[in-house]
């Protein structure tokens, strides 16, 4: 599918994947397995490693469908709208605020053992938080988070960049001295 959009041959890979689903995990296991979740202050270690299991076994098929790329990312999610006193969330599908921490402790853990980048999505929307203010309904991020998301993905992706040219520098330097 990525052949089709962004044609093969030199310069087609794409610079940077991005592999993350965090809350729509959360989502999914409220929707189809209703019994884990009820009652729970907090996920059980099983489940969070299950999920890091899961998350694995993505990065690497996605690693190898674009066995080119350079930067591999993922980040964490920014806490949907919730009650602060009880830590519920609006939209009960998605559990407990401590939930989302769970999974971006897992996330970030999971990012280091796999030489992932991580962005912490959460951190940037912190700038934001007061009275929730980084969301523009009950979930997603306001553009404002995005921009932010936007410029700190640029970033790394140019870093990346620079790091390759650095590195074929010196081995033309070694090359032919």
């Amino acid at each position: 599918m990525w052949a089709e959009y962004a044609g093969e041959g030199p310069g087609s890979a794409p610079q940077a994947v991005s592999v993350a689903s965090l809350l729509w995990d959360v989502a999914r296991l409220s929707m189809h397995e209703r019994g884990r979740l009820e009652g729970l202050q907090e996920l059980d270690v099983a489940l969070l490693q299950e999920w890091v299991a899961n998350f694995t076994e993505v990065v690497r098929y996605a690693q190898q469908a674009f066995p080119q790329t350079k930067l591999w990312l993922t980040h964490t999610t920014l806490p949907p709208h919730h009650d602060v006193a009880t830590g519920l969330m609006t939209k009960p599908y998605l559990g407990r605020l401590y939930f989302i921490h769970q999974l971006n402790a897992a996330a970030a853990a999971a990012a280091r053992r796999l030489g992932l980048q991580l962005v912490d999505y959460a951190a940037i929307g912190q700038r934001f938080a007061t009275g929730q203010q980084h969301l523009t309904d009950l979930i997603h991020p306001n553009a404002m988070v995005g921009v932010e998301v936007f410029n700190v993905v640029l970033n790394l992706v140019l870093q990346k960049q620079q790091q390759q040219q650095e590195g074929q520098q010196q081995q033309q330097q070694l090359g032919g001295g």
